[in-house]
C-alpha cells in the first residue's frame, strides 16, 4: 500500500514480466469473484460458488499468460505446505464416500489457492494490492453498513449478507487490521490515493463498530490481539504513540458504546459481550456438546478422516439429543479438518501456520528492511492471525469469501516478508517448449473446460430446484425430462437420483393396482434411481427412508420379504440419522402393523429424546404419543 519505491526490490519471487494490460485488468476478475462468493449461502444454490470459481479461472489465466517469459515459485516453506495441504485435499476425493460433498468444500479452498497462487505469480504486485486494497475497503464499508441498518432499523444481528454474524465479523477483521497499518505508516509526504487519512479514519471507525455490534466475543478476542500486535509494531519500530491512542480509543469507544446502547435509546440485539465473555457460565453449551460428540469422531478415523467436507452428512449419529444445532459444523475448524481430513490434514495445516509465524520473525529481523515495511507485514500477519485465531470458535475455512481474502492476504504477506531476502524458486519457462501461441491457446482451453465444468455443476443443482418446483405445480411431463438433464450435468449429486425416486415414488402410489405393469415399471425404476443415490451417497438417511416406503407401500411388487426389506430401510435411516421423525414413525407404524409391538414401542422411546430440541416439535411429539397408546392399546396394556 504505502511503502517506498526505494525499499522495493526486485528479487526471485517476483515475476518479472511486465506491467501489461494483463496484469492491469487481471485484479478486476478478482473483485468479481469475491463479489460473487458474497453471494455463496451453500445448499442448493452453488451457483455463486462456481460464477467465482469462472472468475479466479480466468484472473490465474491472465497472471500466466502475463508471465509467458517465465514464472517463479518461491521454494519457501510456507507455498511448500500449503501447495501440500491443497494437494492432500484434493487426493482425498479419490476416496471420500461421498463425492458431490467433498468436491464442493474442496472448490472453496481450491479458491483460497487460485488467490494465493495468483498474487504470488503476478508481476505488478504493487498496483493490483493498491486496487484490491482499496476495493476491500469499501466492499467492508457497504457490509457495515448493510449490518448497521439489520440491526438498529429491522432489529436483527448485524450480519450483512453472511447467514452468521461471526462471519461478517471475520471477514470485517481482516479489513480493519490491514487498514489500521495502513494508518499507522502513512506519512504526510507519501503521495496520496484514495482514501486520505482522515478517509481512513473514519471507515475503520465503521467498520471495528459493525464488528462490535455482531456481539461476537471470539471475533473480538482476535481483533484485539491483531490491533495489540499491531500497535507494539509501530511503537516498537517507528515510535509512534499518538495514533496508537487514537487507534486504541477508537476501539474501546465501539465497543463501549455497542455495549451501552440502550443508553442512547436504541435497541440492541446484543449487547452482552464483555459480560458473557468474562462468565464462562453464559458461554454456548451446544458448542461444548459438538465438542465431545466431535471428539469420538475423531477416534472413529483419527487417520484418514471420514472424508473432507462430509463432517455434516456423517454427524446424525453422534449428535447428542440436547444439542439444538443444525450440525453443519464442529464451530472449530482444526477440529473439523482433523475428523473431515485425518491427520495428515491436521498436521499440514498447523505446519502452515508454524511457517508462517517463523516467516514473520524472520522478516522483522532483517536490518536492510525499512520500520515501515516491518508494521505494514505486521498489519497483514495480524489479519491472517485474527481469522486463524478467531477458526478455533467458528468455521471461517468453510466460508467462501474469508477464504478467498485469507489467500490473497497470505499471498501478499509472503510477498511484502520475502522482498528484502533472495530465496530459492521453482523456474517454469513453459513458451520454452510450447512457443507462446500454443501455450497461450493451451491456458485457454484449460479456462474453457473449467468454466463449462463449473457452470454444469451449478446448472446441476438449479435444475434441482427446477425440477422440485414442477412436481410442486403438477408440471409431471416436464420433471423427468428436468432431472434426466440435470444428471447429464453432474450425476454425482445424489438428490437428483433420490428426488427422482421419491416423486417416482408417489406417482406409484396414485396408480390403482390393476396396472400391474406400469406398476412395476415405476417400481423397479424408482428402487434403481434409489440404488444410484446410495453409490453416490450412503451417509443419506432419506435415501433409505424412501427405500422403505417403497417396499411397504407397494408389497405386490417388493417380493416376499418385503415386511424385511422395508423395516431394514428404515433402521437402517435411524442409524444414520435418529432424529430422523418421518423415518422413526413409519419403521415404527411398519413394525405395529407386523405385530412386533414391543419392537415398536422401544423404537418410539428411543426417539422421544430427539424431537424435544426440533422444530415443530409439539407436534411431532402428539404423533409420537398417539402411535404408543394405539401400540399399548393392541397390547392390552
Amino acid at each position: 500500500m504505502s511503502e517506498t519505491e526505494d525499499s522495493i526490490k526486485q528479487i526471485a519471487v517476483v515475476n518479472n514480466s511486465g506491467r501489461n494490460s494483463m496484469h492491469s485488468l487481471s485484479p478486476f476478475f478478482l473483485m468479481a469473484a469475491i463479489v460473487a462468493a458474497l453471494f455463496y449461502k451453500g445448499g442448493l444454490a452453488q451457483l455463486p460458488l462456481f460464477a467465482c470459481l469462472c472468475f479466479l479461472s480466468v484472473w490465474i489465466t491472465c497472471v500466466l499468460i502475463a508471465g509467458h517469459k517465465g514464472l517463479f515459485i518461491p521454494k519457501t516453506v510456507p507455498v511448500m505446505l500449503f501447495s501440500a495441504l491443497v494437494v492432500y485435499l484434493g487426493a482425498t476425493t479419490f476416496w471420500t464416500p461421498v463425492y458431490f460433498a467433498t468436491i464442493l468444500v474442496f472448490l472453496m479452498w481450491a479458491a483460497m489457492a487460485l488467490s494465493f497462487f495468483g498474487y504470488i505469480l503476478t508481476g505488478d504486485h504493487e498496483r493490483c494490492w493498491r486496487r484490491m486494497s482499496v476495493f476491500l475497503l469499501l466492499c467492508g464499508l457497504v457490509l457495515s453498513l448493510i449490518g448497521m441498518y439489520q440491526h438498529f432499523f429491522l432489529h436483527h444481528q448485524p450480519r450483512a449478507v453472511f447467514l452468521n454474524p461471526n462471519s461478517l465479523a471475520a471477514f470485517l477483521n481482516m479489513i480493519i487490521l490491514v487498514w489500521s497499518a495502513e494508518y499507522l505508516v502513512r506519512n504526510e509526504s507519501d503521495q496520496p490515493f484514495f482514501p486520505s487519512q482522515t478517509g481512513i479514519v473514519l471507515s475503520v471507525v465503521l467498520l471495528i463498530f459493525a464488528v462490535a455490534l455482531t456481539g461476537s466475543r471470539g471475533a473480538a478476542l482476535s481483533l484485539w490481539g491483531g490491533l495489540l500486535l499491531l500497535c507494539w509494531a509501530s511503537y516498537y519500530y517507528l515510535g509512534e504513540k499518538k495514533r496508537i491512542l487514537i487507534l486504541a480509543g477508537i476501539t474501546s469507544g465501539c465497543f463501549f458504546l455497542t455495549k451501552n446502547l440502550e443508553v442512547f435509546r436504541f435497541r440492541s440485539v446484543n449487547t452482552g459481550l464483555l459480560a458473557t465473555a468474562a462468565d464462562p457460565v453464559t458461554l454456548n453449551t451446544d458448542r461444548i456438546l459438538i465438542l465431545e460428540r466431535a471428539w469420538d469422531m475423531v477416534m472413529d478415523a483419527p487417520w484418514h478422516g471420514i472424508g473432507f467436507g462430509t463432517f455434516w452428512l456423517a454427524w446424525p449419529p453422534y449428535k447428542n439429543p440436547l444439542d439444538a444445532t443444525k450440525g453443519y459444523f464442529v464451530h472449530n475448524d482444526y477440529l473439523q479438518l482433523w475428523i473431515e481430513g485425518g491427520l495428515p490434514a491436521l498436521i499440514l495445516m498447523l505446519g502452515l501456520l508454524a511457517g508462517i509465524f517463523f516467516l514473520f520473525i524472520r522478516s522483522l529481523r532483517v536490518r536492510e528492511m525499512d520500520g515501515r515495511r516491518k508494521v505494514a507485514i505486521t498489519g497483514v500477519y495480524a489479519a491472517l492471525c485474527t481469522m486463524s485465531f478467531h477458526s478455533l470458535f467458528s468455521y471461517n475455512f468453510y466460508i467462501l469469501p474469508s477464504l478467498i481474502l485469507f489467500g490473497f492476504l497470505l499471498g501478499r504477506f509472503h510477498y511484502q516478508a520475502m522482498i528484502e531476502r533472495n530465496s530459492r524458486t521453482i523456474t517454469l519457462q513453459p513458451c520454452r517448449y510450447l512457443g507462446k501461441r500454443t501455450y497461450v491457446l493451451t491456458l485457454l482451453l484449460v479456462l474453457l473446460v473449467a468454466v463449462v465444468k463449473f457452470l454444469s455443476m451449478g446448472a446441476s443443482f438449479h435444475l434441482y430446484e427446477k425440477a422440485m418446483n414442477q412436481h410442486k405445480n403438477g408440471e409431471t411431463a416436464l420433471v423427468h425430462k428436468t432431472f434426466e438433464t440435470a444428471r447429464r450435468f453432474w450425476p454425482a449429486f445424489d438428490l437428483l437420483w433420490s428426488g427422482h425416486a421419491r416423486i417416482m415414488h408417489s406417482a406409484l402410489r396414485q396408480l390403482p393396482k390393476e396396472q400391474t405393469d406400469l406398476r412395476r415399471v415405476l417400481f423397479n425404476t424408482s428402487e434403481r434411481l434409489l440404488q444410484e443415490a446410495e453409490k453416490w451417497n450412503p451417509l443419506r438417511s432419506d435415501t433409505y427412508f424412501i427405500y422403505g416406503l417403497l417396499y411397504a407401500n407397494n408389497p405386490d411388487l417388493a417380493g416376499k420379504q418385503w415386511k424385511e426389506r422395508a423395516g431394514n430401510s428404515f433402521l437402517q435411516a435411524l442409524r444414520l440419522d435418529p432424529g430422523n421423525t418421518e423415518a422413526r414413525l413409519a419403521g415404527a407404524f411398519q413394525l405395529m402393523s407386523g405385530g412386533e409391538l414391543e419392537k415398536a414401542r422401544q423404537v418410539l422411546a428411543e426417539g422421544l429424546r430427539y424431537y424435544a430440541q426440533e422444530q415443530g416439535a409439539e407436534e411431532r411429539y402428539h404423533n409420537v404419543l398417539d402411535m404408543i397408546e394405539k401400540i399399548a392399546r393392541e397390547n392390552g396394556d
